[in-house]
């Protein structure tokens, strides 16, 4: 459990709320040892798919040191784990990216979590936002296309 301090949180009809201080379920037990987890988990699963003929890992260079990376579980764990991948190289929040794509922020957490698939478009859109080559985008639309067609 996390303590959580009071702040102030917009409604979705732009008023502004006080939130008293609470606790909140942390997504990794530890304060301090959940980003490092996290980012060993990443590594791992990003020299898995790369194969035995890769010896060296890059991780993203960009990367904040308070964030982390969660380990998507849902239906489109392989999409969902490259859009947080770019997310997270160019260094932008979910809000940020709802901000800059007009994809609702819960739409953008739920399909990095694999829960959701997003459309064509909306790939297209944060490919272009998270500055992806076509070669990028391109096997952003392959992961969407698998996962449609059931094949990992």
């Amino acid at each position: 459990m996390t303590r959580v301090k009071g702040h102030w949180r917009r409604s979705s009809k732009g008023t502004l709320h006080w939130v008293r201080p609470h606790s909140r379920r942390t997504a990794i037990a530890g304060a301090g040892g959940g980003i490092t987890l996290a980012i060993l988990i990443y590594i791992l699963v990003a020299s898995l798919q790369a194969g035995p003929s890769s010896s060296s890992v890059s991780t993203p260079s960009s990367m904040a040191p308070e964030s982390t990376l969660s380990v998507p579980t849902g239906k489109y764990v392989q999409l969902a784990q490259a859009l947080q991948a770019a997310r997270h190289r160019i260094g932008l929040s979910l809000e940020e990216v709802s901000r800059q794509t007009g994809i609702p922020r819960s739409q953008l957490s739920d399909a990095e979590a694999g829960a959701l698939m997003p459309t064509a478009e909306q790939l297209d859109t944060l490919g272009r936002t998270y500055q992806l080559t076509s070669k990028e985008r391109s096997d952003l639309l392959d992961h969407r296309l698998r996962a449609e067609i059931g094949i990992n």
